[in-house]
């Protein structure tokens, strides 16, 4: 399973997907309010059902992605 991830200026778009077939996908907010744990919980949530194997990122916003 691939979990497809588009970081933007206002939302990281979800994706999962099991070769070519879209499974799931979703959305949260870049620029959330909430703690880093929460937006943990809320991607853990997303995948808790799918055994991710692969991950992708993109991201147009650097601050939201550095490791």
């Amino acid at each position: 399973m691939l979990l497809a991830c588009d970081v933007g200026n206002t939302e990281i778009t979800l994706a999962l997907f099991d070769d070519a077939r879209l499974v799931r996908r979703g959305r949260l907010r870049t620029h959330d309010p909430r703690d880093e744990a929460q937006l943990a919980d809320d991607l853990r949530d997303f995948v808790l059902a799918a055994p991710v194997t692969r991950c992708t990122i993109a991201s147009v916003v650097p601050s939201a992605t550095d490791a």
